[in-house]
């Protein structure tokens, strides 16, 4: 099956996951409840958060959980923490999500795997560790998405980005002519017509693999003054 297929279909039927030459030695079913609820199988998935840092809705969260093991992991990447991004308003708000992000997933027997550099070096790295043959992701639109997606695509495991970031997907609400709207009103036609994903299930359990170190949040990127004129993450 091709990834765009696989995409729609995990669109359609969020709950389930596609089996794929990679999981051949695997048998899935679609619970969509757990990660290890009603699976019979020996598999290790990983989830990378990335702008998606939620445990309710996530349609990528709920595909990973199919897995029997799953790591939910988060990379800080240098090149993002030294450039325009790190504003005091934004680290603050990224560190406080991950924070609430981390306790969710405990709630539900998991962790939030933490680690810092490169996040196809630190993806590659936590895979050979745990063995994971499958990664997910939300997708996103971004010249830095689209490097670090390629990037992932290279390390031998199957890789799945589904929406997430967004209700429709991007590139669906397009004109007959162009590759955008230039006005309101036909625009919001299309929107008011348009068919919404469904709402991914909230995970009941995540398993984490043994021996995997979870890791700290960073404590030197204790952000400057912030704006109090600006909303967080701002």
């Amino acid at each position: 099956m091709s990834p765009e297929k696989r995409h729609q279909a995990v669109r359609d039927h969020p709950g389930v996951l596609i089996h794929s030459p990679v999981a051949a030695r695997t048998r899935w079913t679609a619970t969509g409840r757990g990660c290890g609820s009603e699976v019979t199988m020996m598999s290790t998935s990983i989830m990378l958060f990335t702008r998606d840092l939620r445990v309710h809705d996530n349609p990528a969260l709920a595909a990973a959980c199919e897995a029997e093991h799953l790591v939910p992991a988060f990379v800080f990447d240098d090149a993002i923490l030294t450039g325009a991004f790190a504003a005091p308003n934004r680290v603050r708000f990224l560190l406080d999500s991950l924070a609430d992000l981390r306790e969710s997933l405990r709630v539900l027997g998991g962790e939030l795997v933490v680690r810092r550099g490169n996040p196809v070096g630190e993806v590659a790295r936590l895979a050979k560790d745990t063995g994971a043959g499958s990664l997910f992701l939300a997708d996103e639109r971004s010249a830095y998405r689209t490097r670090r997606l390629a990037g992932l695509r290279e390390l031998g495991l199957e890789v799945s980005a589904l929406p997430g970031i967004t209700v429709v997907p991007p590139g669906d609400l397009t004109p007959a002519t162009g590759d955008h709207y230039r006005v309101f009103t036909p625009y919001w036609r299309v929107w008011e017509a348009t068919r919404w994903r469904p709402i991914a299930r909230t995970p009941t359990r995540i398993r984490l693999p043994a021996g995997v170190s979870p890791g700290a949040l960073p404590t030197d990127l204790t952000p400057g003054a912030s704006s109090p004129g600006r909303a967080p993450g701002r």
